[in-house]
């Protein structure tokens, strides 16, 4: 076999020290595409199988089928390159395994909702890991993965590590990658490394110029511009810039306006129960709870409700699961249940999709005041929330999946959508628990 000599790009000679550091476990990778992210992880696993006999690595994508169509051929690439032959890829089992006893582990990712903690990961034992476009991965994965990673370090004196790529996108991996990176807080064993199609001297510049002329304008910030703030298009229910101007829009207190609670219930596990304290449109406080039993939730709310005199018709509950309790307990507030039938309206999927829709139509007019300190995970909640149609019916991205992608409960977003009950409360009758 011949030498192998890798010439990386500026940024990813960046992210190779990382790879090669004693410090760093965690490194994210990218920006947007053409920046050479699936080409620099599948580099640093073929030389740490070759460097290192007898290892065992991990390639993951959320789906298996996309990441042979993709990454594995990125890998046979990068192999035939270097007239490297010795090796051999088994499509059956989806393993790789190198004359010298390496191997490398092809897998699937994805956060089934039969395998949310990942039981089918068992007992593997892996060297280092690598995984393509993290977006697509739940924080549970990312966790496990990180626990698996301890096959024969101390063998050869290596650090744990997990390299990720991805594009910008609204999150757990923004929240755990960019925005510490863009305060300069990153722990020091994280890293995160920006890299444009521009970085990449080896990139077409007529594939530069045809990203130009197709993309929208919200994919050319993403994936061209590798900008993790921008997060603008048609199925967006909020219109970005207006979410954020809610936390400064002037709020101007008119004695008459009624005063309002809207609450989501959560469990005892890491869910939160949110009460928001509305007067009007102007959202005063959140008052988040952690793990409060039925009866504490009930008692935060009654002190409230006193407090500020709000009238029992005026207190809105999610009394879907652990929220029936709560419900129950305070008579006469709102009983509601996201999956009823929108009301006499059939555009609309469910309740939940109309109510979701009122209150972002209008937080886009800017008529909702958020009288709290700016809230970033507000924010990703609300992004994440995207318009869905079925046969012109108008429906919301599943919860599950919002979930995923944050790697939590939206329990922020899923308290203070609850206030648009009353733009249509001449209306309702009774809205019953299922």
């Amino acid at each position: 076999m011949k030498e192998i000599v890798f010439k990386p790009t500026l940024k990813q000679h960046e992210a190779w020290k990382y790879l090669q550091d004693k410090t760093t476990t965690h490194i994210l990778y990218g920006g947007s595409v053409g920046s050479g992210k699936s080409y620099l992880g599948c580099m640093w696993v073929f030389t740490s199988c070759i460097m290192f006999p007898g290892t065992r690595w991990l390639i993951g994508r959320s789906r298996l089928g996309n990441l042979k169509k993709t990454t594995l051929k990125t890998f046979i690439d990068i192999a035939r390159g270097f007239h490297f032959q010795d090796y051999q890829f088994n499509s059956i089992t989806n393993t790789i395994t190198f004359k010298n006893n390496s191997e490398i582990i092809l897998m699937d990712l994805y956060s089934y909702p039969a395998d949310e903690n990942y039981d089918r990961l068992g007992s593997l034992e892996i060297t280092g890991a690598f995984i393509d476009e993290l977006s697509e991965i739940s924080f549970k994965g990312f966790q496990v993965l990180t626990s698996r990673i301890r096959y024969k370090l101390n063998d050869y004196n290596l650090t744990p590590k997990l390299f990720c790529a991805s594009n910008p996108c609204q999150g757990w991996s923004k929240n755990y990658f960019y925005t510490p990176y863009s305060e300069k807080k990153l722990p020091k064993e994280v890293k995160f490394v920006p890299a444009l199609p521009t970085d990449n001297p080896y990139i077409s510049k007529d594939y530069l110029d045809n990203l130009n002329r197709t993309l929208d304008n919200s994919l050319k910030h993403r994936l061209l511009y590798g900008n993790w703030d921008f997060d603008s298009d048609e199925f967006n229910l909020f219109d970005y810039e207006k979410l954020q101007q809610s936390f400064y829009n002037e709020y101007f207190e008119n004695p008459d306006t009624k005063d309002y609670l809207t609450c989501d219930v959560g469990d005892l596990g890491n869910d939160k129960t949110i009460i928001a304290h509305w007067k009007g449109w102007n959202c005063l406080k959140l008052y988040p709870l952690e793990r409060k039993e039925t009866t504490q939730v009930v008692q935060e709310i009654n002190r409230l409700r006193n407090d500020y005199k709000i009238p029992i018709n005026n207190i809105i509950i999610d009394s879907i699961g652990v929220g029936a309790g709560v419900a129950s307990l305070l008579k006469g507030c709102i009983r509601y249940a996201a999956s009823e039938k929108a009301l006499n309206d059939e555009k609309f999927r469910n309740i939940k999709a109309q109510l979701m829709y009122k209150f972002a139509e209008k937080v886009n007019k800017l008529e909702v005041n958020f009288n709290f300190s700016y809230n970033e995970n507000l924010i990703q909640e609300a992004l994440l929330y995207k318009k869905e149609f079925s046969n012109e019916v108008a429906g919301l991205t599943g919860k599950d999946n919002i979930k995923r992608s944050l790697g939590r409960s939206p329990d922020t977003m899923d308290s203070l959508y609850l206030r648009a009950y009353w733009e249509f409360k001449k209306g309702f009758t009774k809205i019953k628990v299922i």
